[in-house]
Order: structure tokens, then sequence, then C-alpha cells
């Protein structure tokens, strides 16, 4: 599986029947770090024709105290 940015990752998948869509949360391999999210559902009553969007996660660090960028 792929991210949106298109980072090849481990995907892990939450289908919501009801509605048609799903969620992909990806993985990184090796780490099991969060790569982003992918969200795809129906466009209109053609469950074939789908809209696909995400989240990705570009950076991650540490900082010492609430508002203090890294």
């Amino acid at each position: 599986m792929r991210n949106i940015e298109g980072t090849a990752g481990v995907g892990v998948r939450a289908t919501f029947l009801a509605k048609g869509q799903y969620n992909i949360v990806v993985f990184n391999p090796k780490t099991y770090a969060s790569l982003g999210m992918v969200y795809q559902q129906p466009s209109g009553r053609n469950l074939r024709r789908t809209a696909k969007f995400g989240e990705v996660l570009l950076t991650e660090a540490i900082v010492g105290k609430a508002g203090q960028l890294p």
C-alpha cells in the first residue's frame, strides 16, 4: 500500500459497509511508524467511482515543552 504521497508501507484497512467507504492507515514496514492515512469513498450513486484523499505525516520530532519547535 502507498500513502497519498506515494511512500510504500503496510496498510491496515477499516471498511464502513453501510456507507461503502474505507480508511487505510499506512505504516513503515520496518519501524511501524505511521506514514499517513488514505480515505476512499463512493462518488454519488456509482460505487465504482470513488473519491480518494488522505493525510501524510511529513515530519516528527520530540521537543522539551509545548509550543516549542524542533
